[in-house]
């Protein structure tokens, strides 16, 4: 009788330890807090016994964001965070109406369209072609360009559509009663219009069932809404604008090198030294001269790339600038996309300076890959009236820069990055791309403000990176910081009704 009891012991033990392990290198792989259903909401959250600690995780993400954004400024950031504390805050997802496309049906539509594209069955297309991340199935390569079609430049409503419906941990309520920020998770922008118009409608068409909903009010200065309008609506585009709750934000880098676990934002100073003094090139710029908007600036440069570099280096790019190489490649034709995003990346990273030339409009999309990659961007600089420095003519960069000093309001002045601290600034009006070379070189012997420079970026990129997957609202990143922005917002700024 013992023996039969002992094996039934070592039966359920061996039972026990099967369903455990497994469960536990699980969350070893995904470093992630187990979730457990608690009874006292309908989302999915983390049990009483865990939740005091992993909610403080989740404050503690958001008061570091706070305290960054004041840069240096300790007394203000403590001020700010005792008037404005975290320990309630909650995001409540709104689930859209019926016949409004979802992000799953953005997604599948791409998916559909990227497969007849490459002639391929969905199945083979999805294993093939589509990004890691989650953001809406684009194909990773194309005969012509494998950057454009990998990255899109205007996939970040249904990258936070995506995060926000399927995040379901302590910073999500169920209730919107409890809710400081509601998110309408509708992946409306003008990229997606194609796919808005395959499921029988348009932009127009969901807004106004939008509109409808006795849910949802677009109207509410605590809802975040990821669509271009003209109300007073608390939304986010990649335009400059001063109009009242659009807020300007970074372009969606999903390269799994730039996730924020894995930035420079993470070297101790050992590290970062070495990653600062390993570097390869002095300079290095790959850009294409046909843009739509003023490219006076990079068709000059384009011109002078032997004078400033030395004879052959635009045809066989073997310039120095001081005592490193150079290296810059210049996109042929009407091609608008980088050929080798990889190559592009590294080259960033193995670089001490990278010029970024203003594009089309005041986003450009290679300011914040080389800000991710810990290189300083070059920047022709405007000033205006009151000498304040200008990275875009006519616009102010508190409102063409995410997270920018200036863009929290008058009462709060010191909050924001000052990206003067972040980049190398040449006078339009001075001397133009003239000086450029000269202005790098006084540099390149000054290495104590280059490195202020670097160690800055290095503390700031991390605004500039979306935590997606297994990252998703765990560090100060991007998301943080909207999150941080749009609080501030509907309790700073939004008009009093």
């Amino acid at each position: 009788m013992r023996d039969s009891t002992m094996s039934i012991f070592r039966l359920l033990r061996i039972i026990l330890l099967s369903l455990a392990i497994p469960l536990l290198y699980l969350h070893r792989l995904t470093n992630a807090p187990i979730l457990y259903l608690n009874v006292d909401d309908t989302l999915p959250t983390i049990s009483k016994t865990k939740r005091p600690s992993i909610l403080t995780q989740h404050y503690e993400v958001l008061e570091d964001t706070v305290r960054l954004l004041f840069m240096e400024n300790d007394a203000d950031a403590i001020q700010y965070l005792e008037e404005n504390p975290f320990h309630s805050f909650k995001f409540y997802t709104h689930q859209l109406p019926p016949g409004v496309v979802t992000v799953d049906m953005v997604s599948s539509c791409h998916e559909k369209l990227g497969a007849e594209g490459e002639n391929l069955p969905i199945g083979e297309f999805v294993k093939q072609y589509c990004d890691w991340s989650e953001s809406p199935c684009t194909p990773m390569r194309k005969t012509s360009s494998p950057y454009s079609k990998r990255r899109n430049n205007y996939n970040i409503d249904s990258v936070m559509a995506r995060l926000f419906t399927e995040y379901f941990g302590p910073l999500r309520t169920s209730n919107v009663s409890h809710a400081t920020l509601k998110i309408v998770p509708f992946p409306g922008s003008w990229w997606n219009g194609h796919c808005l118009s395959w499921f029988g409608g348009d932009q127009s068409n969901n807004l106004k069932l939008l509109q409808k909903s006795s849910e949802i009010s677009l109207t509410d200065a605590s809802t975040l809404f990821f669509f271009m309008n003209k109300a007073a609506t608390l939304s986010v585009d990649f335009l400059a604008t001063s109009r009242p709750g659009e807020l300007v934000i970074p372009y969606v880098n999903a390269n799994i090198e730039y996730q924020p676990d894995r930035l420079i934002s993470n070297m101790n100073s050992t590290q970062l030294e070495k990653f600062y003094t390993n570097k390869v090139y002095a300079l290095a710029a790959v850009y294409s001269v046909k843009i739509h908007g003023n490219g006076y600036a990079r068709r000059d440069f384009t011109a002078r790339i032997d004078e400033f570099f030395g004879n052959g280096t635009r045809k066989y790019n073997n310039g120095t600038l001081g005592d490193r190489k150079v290296y810059i490649e210049v996109i042929g034709g009407f091609k608008r996309t980088i050929p080798d995003e990889a190559g592009t990346m590294q080259r960033y990273r193995e670089s001490i300076f990278c010029p970024c030339f203003r594009g089309d409009r005041p986003d450009v999309k290679r300011f914040f890959d080389v800000l991710l990659s810990g290189c300083i961007p070059v920047i022709m600089t405007d000033y205006s009236e009151d000498d304040t420095p200008e990275h875009f003519s006519g616009a102010s960069n508190a409102v063409i820069y995410p997270w920018a000093k200036g863009s929290f309001g008058e009462d709060f002045p010191t909050m924001g990055i000052d990206y003067s601290k972040l980049v190398i600034e040449i006078s339009e009006k001075e001397c133009y791309v003239d000086c450029m070379v000269a202005t790098l070189e006084k540099l390149l012997k000054d290495p104590e403000v280059m490195r202020e420079k670097q160690k800055n970026i290095a503390k700031y990129a991390r605004f500039f990176a979306y935590g997606m997957q297994k990252n998703a609202f765990q560090h100060v990143d991007a998301m943080s910081a909207l999150l941080v922005r749009a609080r501030h917002y509907a309790l700073h700024e939004a008009p009093s009704k």
